[in-house]
């Protein structure tokens, strides 16, 4: 019985990793064109937002253990220098990191579908 839960929860994983994956493939990094007034006189800015909370620090044996929650995003906006108007932007290695990232995750859903279906198919038999 839980090993069917586990080959559920693995599939539901494979299944939304699967559907990450597809959508990372289809993005596209930003053009230096300014989407208003289409002029080619762009910045790139970096814009951080999002919590940093520190938590338990400890020193044993000369190794430092640190845990605490971090939630910052960092974003590219391009900035035109012309108009003004600003614009998310997405740089190639941002591309290729979402993509790598998202393989990775479809990845380990796999191999953890078919191990839980392997454990699953054990249990069946004996």
């Amino acid at each position: 019985m839980m090993s069917g839960i586990f080959f559920v929860i693995a599939f539901i994983g494979l299944l939304i990793s699967n559907v990450k994956y597809e959508a990372a493939k289809k993005k596209h990094s930003s053009k230096m064109l300014c989407p208003n007034c289409k002029s080619r006189n762009i910045k790139i800015r970096k814009e951080i937002s999002g919590i940093t909370r520190t938590g338990l620090s400890s020193y044993g044996s000369g190794m430092g253990v640190h845990t605490g929650v971090s939630n910052v995003n960092r974003q590219r906006i391009g900035v035109c220098q012309d108009c003004g108007y600003d614009y998310p932007y997405t740089s190639e290695a941002d591309v290729k990191q979402a993509v790598a990232s998202a393989k990775g995750a479809y990845y380990f859903w796999l191999v953890l579908t078919i191990i839980a279906a392997g454990v699953g198919i054990w249990f069946f038999l004996h």
